[in-house]
């Protein structure tokens, strides 16, 4: 069985604001959905709302990354804690 993708492209914008643009491809579904935050552990944010909307363990998905902004580092690291596999697109 292939492995679920999830895409992230987080958006260039206010430093104190962190905008995802989220890709999640489960089987043959896709779903696209914007995700924002403004506090400083957005990452564990991200995790808890992500967890709400698809029905599997975030383990159970690849998830790519653009860009190699520090923002993404955290991000990469919170969810590698979580058991998901991170790759970062340069």
């Amino acid at each position: 069985m292939s492995r679920n993708q999830v895409n992230l492209h987080l958006v260039p914008g206010d430093e104190k604001e962190v905008e995802i643009h989220v890709t999640v491809e489960q089987e043959e579904d896709i779903a696209a959905y914007m995700f924002s935050s403004n506090q400083a552990h957005f990452a564990e944010v991200f995790i808890r709302w992500l967890r709400e909307r698809v029905d599997q363990p975030v383990s159970d998905f690849d998830f790519n990354l653009a860009g190699t902004d520090p923002v993404n580092t955290r991000l990469k690291e919170e969810l590698a804690k979580s058991g998901a596999n991170v790759k970062l697109a340069g």
